[in-house]
């Protein structure tokens, strides 16, 4: 009587001891994990989770596939990318798009088109080498705006890690916010002096973070950050 939920996703093949990238997603509270490669099912088991950047590492019962190769340096700025996953049950469905560049919180930006079934599947430049690992989207309605990756140069220290330690956790605010620009901008005047008796400059703030949201019993909850709250 038990409902069964299957979950498919994507993942890339990190190296020949069966070793394989998801999204934390894909494999955080699931009994079972089986990886269908070269035609065959394979069982895996979760090795560790990263919550930092939202990718985990599994590990096949045997290697399957050919391990990727990936740029250590990479600055992809308006080049060419392939996002390659499963879209809507097409195994290495590829899409071609441009690389925005890097993000504030170091994650790539891509337009490739991205479908819930890319998301652990990576992107590559135009010779096949690695740019990153896809962990998600920006979405703007029901499409995807903008894919999200994390670099292949943070990958081995990322995979290092789970492979020794196990799960690497992360900080947890509690909030859902959005960027906006702040008109007119706001003034910030220091209270201090400093020791020459010259008054600090005046900071101008133009763009702040919107709190739409605030998880209940979370750290920004019990810190009193309420939904329409600014933070700087």
């Amino acid at each position: 009587d038990n409902r069964i939920v299957n979950i498919v996703a994507s993942g890339v093949v990190y190296d020949s001891a069966g070793y394989i990238l998801v999204a934390a997603s894909s494999v955080i509270g699931r009994e079972n994990i089986i990886v269908m490669a070269d035609g065959r099912r394979v069982a895996a088991r979760l090795v560790g989770v990263d919550y930092q950047t939202g990718l985990a590492l599994i590990q096949a019962e045997r290697p399957l596939g050919m391990p990727v190769e990936a740029l250590e340096n990479y600055r992809c700025i308006g080049q060419l990318v392939v996002a390659v996953g499963n879209s809507y049950g097409l195994h290495a469905s590829p899409s071609l798009g441009f690389c925005a560049g890097a993000r504030t919180d170091g994650s790539l930006q891509f337009s490739a088109a991205i479908s819930s079934g890319s998301i652990g599947g990576g992107i590559f430049d135009l010779t096949g080498k690695l740019i990153g690992a896809i962990t998600g989207g920006i979405s703007n309605g029901t499409q995807t705006g903008a894919g999200l990756a994390v670099p292949a140069s943070e990958i081995p220290a990322i995979v290092e890690y789970l492979r020794i330690y196990g799960d690497r956790q992360a900080g947890y605010l509690g909030v859902t916010i959005s960027e906006i620009e702040v008109t007119p901008a706001i003034e910030i005047r220091s209270p201090n002096i400093l020791a020459s008796g010259i008054q600090p400059p005046v900071r101008l703030i133009n763009q702040s973070l919107f709190v739409t949201d605030v998880v209940p019993k979370s750290p920004a909850a019990f810190g009193r950050i309420a939904p329409g709250d600014l933070i700087i």
